[in-house]
């Protein structure tokens, strides 16, 4: 099965880099690769001091990308989802994967 390495940078909204959030890549939909069978399934990590995350997911799926961010103030936790289809190459970046509207 041929993966991809989705990678991206998180920074707020002074440029600083977002540590410690976590991003995910959710499969809801069971899928065939070959003679495989892909179950739905949740994938995170976690941005590292600059902000920089990876997931690597099958290629050819559709996912939906969430990042919890953290609260401001006495607002609880917030979380912001992209859909996205994983390209059928070794590397991607997210954000030539998703649209923000």
């Amino acid at each position: 099965m041929a993966t991809c390495a989705v990678s991206g940078n998180i920074l707020d909204p002074s440029g600083t880099a977002a540590a410690s959030l976590e991003v995910s890549a959710r499969v809801n939909q069971s899928s065939l690769s070959g003679t495989s069978l892909i179950v739905p399934a949740q994938l995170t990590t976690t941005t590292n001091s600059s902000g920089n995350w990876t997931l690597t997911i099958q290629q050819s799926l559709s996912v939906i990308f969430t990042v919890e961010y953290p609260p401001l103030g006495t607002e609880p936790m917030r979380v912001e989802s992209f859909t996205a289809n994983i390209p059928a190459t070794t590397t991607a970046s997210f954000s030539n994967l998703i649209v923000v509207e």
